[in-house]
Parts: structure tokens; C-alpha cells; sequence
């Protein structure tokens, strides 16, 4: 397995400088890129996949518990199950209320959903902020691991893992929900 961190010359840590990261994946990829006096494709890719994987926090956690622990973990998500229950409600509300005007021929019919319509666009707005504030909650508990690193745990490395992925992915998806939401039958 490839050591990211050594891979830019940095140290193993939860957190990183993004800064940092970003100029030393800026040197590295002038200096492998295929079109350079001296790039190599292969070379060029690793360092790509390398950054990919420090620059995502929950990616850069998982690596960061398989070089230290030798384990990917699986955990649960006990402290976000609230937020999955919301955000899976109100996902399949809007996904109903996008097919409804989908299938919606006349503008009065589209009309009639507008008011539904709205108070599903407000849910997903009020759902986003949620996630968001837990979001922001979990880079917190990532500052405060990495103040305790090494001391920290697999268990709590996995855990924080899992939040950061399972927050960034609905981030995204409610974010594109509402954009979708928005422009149907504007």
C-alpha cells in the first residue's frame, strides 16, 4: 500500500494543511506530468490519486487507520441516525413531488403542485442546515483528534470516518435535490 502522506513528504496526522498539501501536489504533478522533460503517466496518476485521498478528510482517515492500524473498520452511525431518518424523508417527499411534475402536462396542474412543491424545498433547505451543523461539529472533532494524535483510536478514527462520508454524501445530495426542485417547473 502507498503511504500518501509520505508520498508528499508529510506527516502522518488526521488533519492536514490544506495549503500545504495543495502546493506540494502542485510541484509533484509539474514534475510527473506526462508532458514534462521528465513526467511519467503512472507517476503523474499516483500523484493525483495520492491527493485525492488526503484532501478528503474521511478518505484521509481511512487511510490513515489502515497504515496505522492495518484495519478499514466498519462502524454504525448511532450519533446520525436522526439525520439519516431526516434526510431519507425528505429525499423521497422531493424525489414524489419531482415526479408529480414530471408527469404534470398543463400549467394548471403544475400550478396546483407549486404550494407542495415550496414546502418541500423549504424541508430540504431546513434538512441541508442540519447536516451542515453537524457537519461543522465533526471538523471540529477532527481538530480535537488530531490535537490527541497519536493517542487517538482505530475506533474513533472509523467513526469519525464514517460521519464525515455519510454528512458529505448528503450534503451533496440534498444540495442537488433542492437545485433540481428549484429549476422543475420553475
Amino acid at each position: 500500500m502507498t503511504d500518501c502522506f509520505a508520498f508528499f513528504g508529510l506527516v502522518r496526522r488526521p488533519l492536514l494543511d490544506e495549503a500545504v498539501l495543495k502546493e506540494k501536489y502542485l510541484q509533484l504533478a509539474a514534475e510527473t506530468h506526462p508532458d514534462s522533460q521528465d513526467g511519467d503517466e503512472a507517476q503523474f496518476r499516483a500523484v493525483q490519486e495520492a491527493y485525492r485521498t488526503l484532501l478528503d478528510p474521511a478518505t484521509r482517515l481511512r487511510h490513515l487507520l489502515e497504515l496505522e492500524f492495518g484495519t478499514t473498520q466498519k462502524t454504525t452511525l448511532p450519533k446520525h441516525q436522526d439525520l439519516f431518518l431526516l434526510v431519507g424523508g425528505v429525499m423521497q417527499q422531493a424525489k414524489t413531488i419531482q415526479q408529480h411534475l414530471e408527469k404534470s402536462k398543463s400549467t394548471l396542474a403544475r400550478a396546483l403542485l407549486a404550494q407542495d412543491r415550496n414546502l418541500v424545498l423549504k424541508k430540504l433547505h431546513d434538512a441541508a442546515h442540519s447536516v451542515n451543523q453537524a457537519r461543522e461539529t465533526l471538523d471540529c472533532d477532527l481538530a480535537a483528534l488530531d490535537t490527541r494524535w497519536p493517542e487517538a483510536g482505530a475506533t474513533e478514527l472509523a467513526e469519525l470516518a464514517a460521519g464525515l462520508t455519510f454528512l458529505t454524501r448528503w450534503q451533496f445530495e440534498l444540495a442537488e435535490m433542492e437545485f433540481r426542485l428549484a429549476h422543475e417547473g420553475g
